[in-house]
């Protein structure tokens, strides 16, 4: 399985323009599954679609949409992208880990 990946600057586009902020956010709301992954680690974390992950393991053939968002946890990147999916989506799965 092929899960596109985009940073989120890609994702953001020109952050300070309301138009581009608003496709981010029509982007994000459209996926079903959202990834985030820390650039320097390589890290894997989910940050939306906990239980569209759980009914995916239940059935195998259904096909998901899922995006990949590149981000530099040590800055707030994370933060913003928590923002933006709540935005789009009215939540988040993301935890934290110790």
């Amino acid at each position: 399985m092929h899960i596109p990946s985009m940073t989120l600057n890609e994702v953001l586009g020109d952050e300070m323009n309301w138009p581009t902020t608003c496709n981010a956010i029509d982007l994000l709301s459209e996926v079903e599954v959202i990834l985030g992954r820390d650039i320097p680690t390589q890290e894997v974390f989910l940050v939306y679609g906990r239980n569209r992950l759980k009914a995916l393991a239940k059935d195998k053939s259904e096909d998901v949409d899922v995006l990949m968002i590149d981000i530099i946890r040590q800055t707030n990147e994370l933060d913003r992208l928590l923002a933006l999916v709540q935005l789009a989506k009215h939540g988040d799965d993301y935890v934290e880990v110790a």
